[in-house]
């Protein structure tokens, strides 16, 4: 089994990127397990990633600075 992360080891700019690809896979109906698998995320993880886009938008899934 893979080892599943919750992305603080990933670097900002790829996790911007998941971000955004996992919108394009829910919009292709993948469900949020499956999404969570392909990039080796724990699920919450991408969960919380579409809890952020509900309530900010895509701005809300743009890269912060620390």
């Amino acid at each position: 089994m893979k080892d599943i992360k919750d992305g603080r080891s990933i670097f900002r700019e790829v996790l911007e990127e998941y971000r955004f690809r996992a919108l394009e896979l829910k919009d292709k109906n993948w469900k949020v397990n499956k999404i969570a698998e392909a990039f080796g995320l724990h699920r919450g993880t991408v969960s919380n990633w579409f809890t952020t886009y509900r309530r900010e938008g895509k701005k809300g899934l743009k890269q912060k600075k620390s």
